[in-house]
């Protein structure tokens, strides 16, 4: 946005930090479903669950689509309705939550409960540190703020 363009120069660097996301993602898969039989192999899980990641993808394209293609004037309206992105993003993450659920219970043949924890543990696994890697410089900004530091 603040370019108007977008060159190698920007893309790259930002591939190379968003990268840590789908390892966070693996290697909490491998923790979860450490210590069972292999039904499949750990790639084919790694395939498969991935394959369940489409709304949240399909909310930041659209996401970033509106950014990239439409006017900040035009945009900013919008976006002060906070609402309505977080209701649309809440939408994408239970969709993605429903099909990461029917991964565990259906493709790695769980009860309804051990899908049901397995999915929460990988899902705390995976979104802890990514949320104290965007937040957590963030945070401290807006603490120090807030305290008048």
């Amino acid at each position: 946005m603040t370019s108007g363009r977008l060159t190698l120069r920007i893309v790259a660097p930002a591939m190379v930090y968003w990268s840590f996301i789908p390892l966070l993602e693996i290697a909490s898969l491998a923790i979860v479903c450490r210590g069972r039989p292999a039904e499949l192999s750990f790639s084919r899980k790694v395939d498969l669950f991935f394959r369940n990641q489409w709304p949240p993808l399909l909310w930041l394209v659209l996401f970033a689509a509106v950014w990239a293609f439409l006017p900040a004037p035009a945009v900013i309206p919008w976006w002060s309705k906070r609402w309505l992105q977080d209701l649309s993003a809440a939408a994408a993450l239970a969709w993605s939550a429903r099909l990461d659920y029917g991964f565990f219970r259906y493709t790695l043949k769980r009860t309804p409960r051990q899908a049901a924890l397995e999915l929460s543990a990988q899902r705390l696994l995976s979104w802890i540190p990514a949320i104290l890697i965007f937040v957590g410089p963030a945070a401290w900004q807006l603490i120090a703020s807030e305290l008048g530091l």
